[in-house]
């Protein structure tokens, strides 16, 4: 039996986090529109920009910040897993906001296009 790196178990856990903060911002992850729109707030928020939220006295913009961190995260993990050859198999909340991030960034020209 293949014993999971420690970025496959990492996977798991942050896509636990990132499904707890998309409740608590009561977004849904089987829409579609809410994920594409997540994933354009995701690649235009700069760092800065970011930890000023965490500060905020209302929980929105923390939680906002966290997830959208956690997001950042999510994507350093699957490009490590990448870049080593490994395959990442997150769940539906995953591949939600994977796919998302993906074809925003492939509208973007960030990415190139499927069969291009």
């Amino acid at each position: 039996m293949v014993q999971p790196t420690f970025l496959a178990r990492n996977v798991g856990m942050l896509e636990h986090a990132i499904a707890a903060k998309l409740a608590v911002l009561g977004l849904d992850p089987a829409n579609a529109k809410q994920m594409r729109d997540l994933a354009r707030e995701a690649l235009d928020t700069d760092a800065e920009h970011l930890t000023q939220h965490f500060y905020s006295s209302t929980l929105e913009p923390r939680v906002r910040a966290e997830l959208l961190g956690l997001i950042a995260l999510m994507f350093q993990t699957m490009a490590s897993a990448a870049s080593m050859g490994e395959e990442l198999h997150g769940g539906p909340v995953w591949k939600a906001v994977a796919r998302a991030i993906y074809e925003e960034a492939e509208a973007r020209g960030l990415i190139p296009t499927k069969g291009a």
